[in-house]
């Protein structure tokens, strides 16, 4: 009964509270795992992009990946495409016990594939100790849908979960506004990279902007209406995230 109640509650929290949640965690294992598989990409397009320094790589690891990369071309070498996981590493994830969790909340769900690469869609971010250029603006992922990037699929919502794999609490992690999904916020889209991308017309300074404090581990699943953005890295050490969008049935 009382798990129930938990459940609930990450759902009222989402769309009728402050628009996230924290109910979610991953164990040890699954955050040991998570590293694993996004380490492994890192290293294998680190090695197509500058070869010759690959031991380099090796040996620092992910987390100082900030310390190598004046090695290679950071905008070019990290589009979004080759930062989304093997349809063998998405297999691997949906078995975790986190995904079950989130099945026990939301019911069974799909994964987006926004970039129609044929499987269900997660991808994982690096942003750099003092980078602005790494984190983008405020906005919100409805946005992206609303501009025409991805169709979702009849009678289902969407819902996204961001998960912390490095991360410094209080230094760097997820902007939100709370409540903000809540109301219309004006934007406009602009064309990047040849892509539509959301630019919001508020002032950020005007908004209620708080950090969320996240541990190596942590989920946060929110509403994709929420205002939100990548923190700048006050840390000593790259920060790396995971995320999807869950399609889930409309009540």
């Amino acid at each position: 009964m009382e798990a129930r109640l938990v459940m609930l509650c990450s759902e009222a929290k989402i769309d009728r509270g402050l628009g996230f949640s924290l109910d979610v965690k991953l164990t040890e294992e699954e955050l040991r795992l998570f590293r694993n598989l996004i380490e492994k990409q890192w290293l294998m397009v680190s090695r197509q992009a500058c070869p010759e320094y690959i031991e380099e790589f090796y040996l620092k690891g992910m987390k100082n990946y900030h310390q190598l990369s004046h090695l290679l071309d950071h905008s070019v070498t990290w589009p979004k495409t080759v930062r989304i996981l093997s349809k063998k590493a998405v297999d691997e994830i949906r078995e975790m016990p986190f995904c079950r969790k989130l099945e026990d909340i939301f019911g069974p769900f799909l994964i987006s594939d926004e970039e129609n690469i044929g499987w269900e869609e997660i991808y994982w971010r690096l942003v750099r100790p003092n980078q602005l250029g790494d984190v983008g603006p405020l906005h919100a992922d409805a946005w992206f849908w609303a501009l025409g990037h991805g169709v979702t699929p009849k009678n289902m919502r969407r819902v996204k979960v961001w998960i912390a794999v490095y991360c410094e609490p209080g230094l760097n992690g997820l902007r939100v506004v709370p409540n903000s999904h809540k109301k219309e916020w004006r934007y406009h889209g602009e064309t990047r990279n040849g892509f539509v991308k959301p630019q919001i017309d508020e002032k950020e300074e005007e908004l209620a902007i708080q950090l969320v404090h996240t541990n190596p581990g942590d989920v946060i699943v929110f509403n994709d209406r929420l205002l939100h953005g990548g923190a700048l890295n006050q840390g000593h050490f790259t920060r790396v995230s995971a995320e999807f969008t869950m399609f889930v049935k409309k009540d």
